[in-house]
C-alpha cells in the first residue's frame, strides 16, 4: 500500500525491554497489512483541534505515492517525552511526503492514559510543530469490539468453567464497566491487580463451588514485569489450592491477528 498518512504507535513504555520490542513487532505486522490493503471497515477519527472527519479523507486510494510509514513510541519511561517524539516524527513524516500523522494508542483501558495524557501530549505537540501536518488521534486499541473474541478464544482453548479475566485496573468507571464488559463475554469473572476486587479474592469467591480448574487471562498487551508478577501470584495460589488447577493464559501479544485487529479498526474500505 502506498500512503500519504503516517502511523505513530503509542504504547505505555516500561524500563523492561520486553515490551519496546514486542511493540517493534506489531508495528511490523501492522506495516504489512497496510501494504496489502485488505481493510472492510469504516470509521471516524477525532483530529485533536480539528473537525471530526472521516478517515477517506485522510488516505485516498488514487492519490496514494508512497510507502507507509509505521513507529513506534512510549508514554512514559522513554529518553523523550511523547510530545517530542510525535513532533519528531511528525518532520520525518513531511520529510517523506506525509500529509497526516496518525496517533494509535495501544492501551487496552480506557483510562487516564488513554483520555488525558495522550491528548494532552498530541495538543503540546501541535504547539511545536514546524510543519502543516494534520494529526489525528484513533479509537484506542481498548475500544475494539474484536478484543472479546481474541479472550474469549483463549478461554475456549483451557476448557473450564471457572474463569477469571485478570486486567490491570482504573479509577474511571469507563475503564471498569469495558473490562466487565469484555469479562462477561467470556462469562468470566473480573479481577484487577492494582484495584479491587484483586485475584486473590475472586478466587476465594469462587473456591466455594470447588472448581477442578480455574483459567487466569491476564488482559495485557505485552509481557513486563507486571505479568511476571501475575505469574508469580498465579504459583502462590496453586499452593494455597492444591486441589484446583490454575491455568494461565498469555498477554496478547505481537500476532498478525492483533495486527490485523488494529488494521481494521483504523483503515477504511477504501
Amino acid at each position: 500500500m502506498s500512503s500519504s498518512s503516517a502511523f505513530l504507535l503509542v504504547y505505555h513504555g516500561s524500563r523492561d525491554p520486553r515490551p519496546q520490542k514486542i511493540c517493534r513487532h506489531l508495528a511490523d505486522y501492522f506495516q504489512q497489512h497496510l501494504n496489502t490493503l485488505v481493510d472492510e471497515s469504516e470509521p471516524s477519527y477525532s483530529s485533536v483541534g480539528k473537525t471530526t472527519q472521516h478517515y477517506s479523507s485522510i488516505i485516498n486510494r488514487k492519490s496514494q505515492t508512497l510507502s507507509p510509514l509505521v513507529e513506534i513510541a512510549a508514554l512514559e519511561l522513554a529518553e523523550l517525552p511523547l510530545h517530542k517524539n510525535i513532533v519528531q516524527f511528525a518532520q520525518k513524516a513531511w520529510n517523506n511526503g506525509k500529509k497526516n500523522l496518525v496517533i494509535v494508542p495501544l492501551f487496552l483501558s480506557l483510562g487516564v492514559h488513554v483520555t488525558q495524557d495522550i491528548p494532552a501530549e498530541i495538543a503540546l505537540a501541535e504547539t511545536q510543530l514546524q510543519q502543516p501536518i494534520n494529526i489525528f488521534l484513533s479509537p484506542p486499541l481498548g475500544s475494539y469490539s474484536g478484543l472479546k473474541n481474541l479472550l474469549l478464544e483463549q478461554f475456549q482453548q483451557f476448557s473450564t468453567s471457572a474463569r477469571i479475566l485478570l486486567a490491570h485496573g482504573s479509577r474511571l468507571a469507563t475503564a471498569k464497566h469495558q473490562t466487565e464488559h469484555l469479562a462477561s463475554h467470556c462469562n468470566a469473572q473480573v479481577a484487577y491487580w492494582s484495584t479491587e476486587p484483586h485475584l486473590e479474592a475472586v478466587v476465594q469467591e469462587q473456591m466455594v463451588n470447588n472448581p477442578q480448574k480455574i483459567s487466569i487471562v491476564p488482559y495485557f498487551l505485552f509481557p513486563g514485569r507486571i505479568t511476571d508478577a501475575i505469574a508469580e501470584k498465579v504459583a502462590q495460589l496453586q499452593l494455597q489450592f492444591p486441589q484446583t488447577d490454575f491455568i494461565m493464559g498469555q498477554p496478547l501479544g505481537a500476532t498478525e491477528t492483533l495486527a490485523k485487529l488494529i488494521f481494521d479498526n483504523i483503515l477504511p474500505k477504501i
